[in-house]
């Protein structure tokens, strides 16, 4: 339909995703910046690598916040 159509244009802007080793690196570099934990926005969401590959000891003390 159009709206079906439509949908699917819009979608299109955000239909990508951060690779694994660019997520690792992100993750190195806070973790150097001194964060141990807290409130993380990941405001894509996406494939969940940010939520993945996010160092073991930093999980338990980490909230991530996404879109609903």
């Amino acid at each position: 339909t159009k709206e079906e159509l439509e949908t699917a244009r819009n979608s299109t802007q955000n239909a990508h995703y951060t690779a694994g080793d660019i997520v690792t690196s992100i993750w190195k570099a806070v973790r150097r910046l001194g964060f141990n934990g807290g409130l993380v926005l990941e405001p894509s969401v996406g494939t969940g690598n940010f939520l993945g590959l996010m160092p073991q000891d930093v999980a338990g003390n980490t909230k991530f916040i996404g879109p609903d």
